[in-house]
């Protein structure tokens, strides 16, 4: 949801407050934080900002989680009113009446008209309230007849297509990608539900000819973008939808003899649903042995408050429960549990650093069919900052390529997905990197002559 408040004191503060302004807005930002269940970045900070209606005017700002700031812009004379700006965008949906209610509350204490814009993402639903506060709010009316807007848009979730509507689709299907959008199990930062939408929307920018491959990778390929609605609920709830849809998908879709399955997330949590229901469909050998890039090993038995179905456990139902083998790499963040469950079980876990010896080593541990589940967390915050829980010390892009490259030049992959890439508005360049890799790696299935790769590894071997 997106939620964009602007007040501005048109009076003074009821003296009988006892509050200045900036004790006001402090109280009502830590207040609609607590309401919306949103958690500070940092302090609240004294900052100089400018406000295109009143230049110059000096006061603090607040960055949270889902991507929001609070800006509080104090009076500098008596000429001059006090104003509160938010600006927030957040997935995990809020109510607008709890919004009001804050507001309710703390601008009843002076003379106060307020803005209030609640919408969608994508704009599909909007509702605008203009609150006016004169020791209470006397007048509240919704700019908007029915308490909302339905906006002129072909469904409430409209569907994007993978690389936009260059290439046509048909049957047989060559490519299937899943649009996986959910982030209930999220430990730090939110955001991951609006990823698919946002990985879709840049592959439309991304060119389409590789000059590593030479050719257009796409060409003649039929890539089908599935109609997948975002999820929400409780997890095990939202696994079973998932693994019904996935399949449904899957038995009224004619696909090719050999297609290629790209998952698209959303929490990495998802990718064991979509394991599950290409298992259960029989179009993912059992014998597949998963590829885990990851920041993290994501084996721990539950996570808080106890949810084996969590992002932070995704690897370890994996291996228990859909007893798939799993091979880890770039891994440099471990729970005392993971690294004791990885001691008992021998479980084959590499770091960030991929020398050809350790290449050689993951590449005798996968056999011939392999599915790979990349977490963009894998990559450095410095070309991956756009997730949930970055850890220094990543993968290089270069490297990342280098290391897709061998693992389809030598295996049979089945499919990959590409989890928990958590949107940062403005920063449209990691939803492209995301949107490339996904580009690179149907390159990489479909075009990829394995006598160039293995010459051009025997060249570049030392920069892996």
């Amino acid at each position: 949801m997106v939620l964009l408040l602007d007040a501005e004191l048109l009076g003074e503060l009821d003296k009988g407050s006892g509050t200045d302004s900036t004790e006001f807005a402090r109280g009502y930002f830590n207040e609609l934080l607590e309401t919306l269940r949103l958690e500070p970045l940092m302090p609240m900070a004294v900052s100089q900002a400018v406000d295109p209606r009143a230049p110059g005017f000096t006061g603090f700002q607040c960055l949270t989680t889902s991507h929001t700031s609070f800006h509080y812009f104090a009076p500098h004379s008596q000429a001059t009113a006090a104003r509160v700006h938010v600006d927030l965008y957040s997935c995990r949906p809020f109510r607008l009446e709890d919004v009001v209610a804050v507001a309710d509350k703390h601008f009843s204490m002076g003379v106060w008209a307020a803005t209030i814009v609640l919408r969608s993402p994508l704009e599909t639903e909007r509702s605008t309230y203009q609150v006016v506060g004169t020791g209470s709010f006397v007048s509240r009316r919704n700019l908007l007849s029915g308490g909302g807007e339905k906006l002129d848009c072909p469904a409430a979730n409209p569907r994007v297509r993978f690389l936009g509507d260059v290439l046509p689709e048909r049957e047989p299907a060559d490519v299937l990608i899943f649009p996986l959008a959910y982030d209930g199990t999220a430990s730090y930062g939110r955001g991951t539900a609006a990823g698919p939408q946002a990985l879709l929307q840049a592959s439309a920018q991304v060119e389409l000819f590789d000059i590593e491959l030479d050719c257009m990778p796409a060409e003649g390929l039929s890539i089908h973008t599935c109609e997948v609605e975002p999820y929400r609920g409780h997890v095990a709830d939202v696994h079973a939808r998932a693994v019904t849809d996935v399949r449904s998908v899957l038995q009224s879709t004619a696909i090719s003899p050999k297609p290629f399955f790209l998952g698209v997330g959303g929490e990495h949590s998802m990718t064991y649903p979509l394991l599950k229901a290409l298992l259960e469909e029989s179009v993912l050998p059992a014998d597949t042995t998963v590829l885990h890039v990851d920041a993290h090993a994501d084996l721990r038995e539950t996570w808080e408050p106890g949810e084996r179905l969590s992002h932070a456990c995704v690897m370890r139902r994996v291996r228990d429960d859909l007893r798939l083998r799993t091979v880890h790499l770039g891994v440099r963040a471990l729970s005392r549990e993971e690294h004791n469950y990885i001691e008992r079980h021998r479980a084959p876990v590499f770091g960030p650093s991929v020398s050809p010896s350790v290449l050689d080593e993951v590449m005798e541990l996968l056999p011939e069919h392999v599915y790979i589940s990349f977490d963009v967390d894998a990559l450095d915050p410095a070309i991956m900052p756009a997730t949930g829980t970055p850890v220094p010390g990543g993968l290089s892009w270069q490297v990342t390529l280098e290391l897709l490259r061998v693992v389809f030049a030598g295996r049979n992959v089945v499919g990959i997905d590409i989890m928990e890439l958590a949107p940062i508005r403005g920063m449209h360049g990691a939803n492209l990197t995301a949107a490339l890799l996904a580009l690179k790696t149907i390159g990489y299935r479909f075009r990829l002559r394995k006598d160039r790769c293995e010459l051009a590894l025997e060249g570049e071997g030392a920069s892996l």
